[in-house]
């Protein structure tokens, strides 16, 4: 027997009868679901390939109809007026009630489970079989093609779909950044693969240093200017002026390295030593399955790396360097009152919000409080 794992979703245990002696199980993890194909290997070469390419097809369908399930369950309260501009079918709100959508005042808890709705999710495909147009779908369809790339193979769902999956950040508008940063960043993913094949082995960290190296001038020049959120901070609008400040900055980055299938998100302080006038900063985060930064002897399971866009720091961060090379990662910056967050997407997960300095008001971006780790850090340096 053949066992290939892959990801679904659906709401109950079910076991699908297929042609060629081929199962589909299906277990519950929450929203998503895990399922296993087994193939009997007694059927002839051409019959495996026909039935191989059948329940590719149908785990690739499961998988699309989870991804728009999540993101439009985790729609912030600003893009939920433009669901359907976005590329989410009028009928989504019918399947996900309002009720579920959001956490209100971010006070944590779970969501209500979302029932299952087989026969509505299919509506999504058009008559040819391909997701509609939109942001949503585009976006699907290319996060999809990077779980190919080696580095991804130690990425868990749940990561993937946060991190990879996700078309948002922050508040910035909502653009088609994912096409334009694939095809930009092609020549960079293929050197890095024949790297792989030619035995060296890519990691995620290398692919993270490739893209921060090659991104700015494959974009055609782009530099630091400062004071520029929230007038340039898309990362459209970052691409055709050349310039943005730190979010801008970060906010493009964490998108390359999502296109290449880097699970990456914004992170950064609303005010240094907890007072406005020191001033804001932001960074990334990237998740690294291997290794992390936070290195407390009773606590290395923290995957997540922060990260500076070389236009802001100055050159490309090697992943060798100490935390303490960046020039904000300083003890006098984290003296135990400067907070830190990084933005998330699952608004199940979290009961803090991502504090926006040009939008003091705003409390619709989740978040993970990351105040703790920083200063654990940082505080050491000098």
């Amino acid at each position: 027997m053949i066992l290939s794992p892959t990801r679904t979703c659906n709401g109950k245990l079910l076991a699908l009868l297929l042609t060629n002696f081929t199962f589909i199980f299906y277990a519950q993890n929450k929203s998503v679901f895990t399922f296993a194909r087994i193939i009997s290997q007694t059927n002839d070469d051409n019959n495996n390939t026909d039935t191989d390419n059948t329940v590719d097809l149908l785990n690739r369908k499961n998988q699309e109809k989870n991804y728009y399930l999540y993101l439009y369950s985790n729609l912030m309260r600003n893009d939920m007026s433009i669901s359907v501009t976005l590329g989410f079918p009028p009928f989504m709100k019918d399947i996900i009630p309002s009720s579920t959508r959001f956490t209100h005042d971010w006070k944590g808890g779970e969501k209500e489970e979302v029932s299952d709705n087989n026969d509505k999710l299919s509506q999504i495909y058009a008559d040819d079989g391909e997701l509609p147009g939109g942001i949503v779908g585009t976006n699907i369809n290319l996060a999809m093609h990077t779980k190919s790339y080696p580095w991804t193979d130690k990425v868990s769902e749940d990561i993937f779909m946060e991190y990879i999956v996700s078309f948002v950040n922050l508040n910035e508008p909502r653009t088609n950044w994912r096409p334009l940063l694939k095809e930009v960043l092609e020549p960079t993913v293929k050197r890095l693969l024949q790297q792989h094949n030619d035995n060296n082995r890519v990691d995620m960290r290398d692919v993270v240093h490739a893209v921060n190296n090659d991104l700015w001038s494959a974009l055609g020049g782009i530099v630091f200017k400062e004071h520029q959120t929230p007038l340039i901070f898309d990362p459209m609008s970052t691409i055709a002026y050349k310039h943005a400040s730190c979010t801008g900055l970060s906010i493009l980055l964490v998108n390359a390295l999502r296109s290449v299938g880097v699970p990456a998100r914004i992170a950064g302080t609303p005010a240094w030593n907890n007072k406005r006038e020191h001033g804001n900063h932001s960074w990334l985060e990237v998740y690294i399955p291997d290794i992390g930064q936070h290195r407390k002897q009773e606590d290395n399971t923290d995957k997540w790396m922060f990260l500076e866009a070389s236009p802001i720091a100055g050159h490309v961060p090697g992943y060798a360097l100490s935390p303490c090379s960046f020039w904000f990662c300083k003890k006098d910056r984290f003296d135990g009152t400067t907070k830190v967050y990084a933005a998330r997407l699952d608004t199940s997960k979290t009961a803090a919000h991502f504090p926006l300095s040009w939008d003091t008001n705003n409390h619709d971006v989740p978040a993970e409080d990351r105040t703790e780790i920083m200063n654990d850090i940082c505080s050491k340096c000098e």
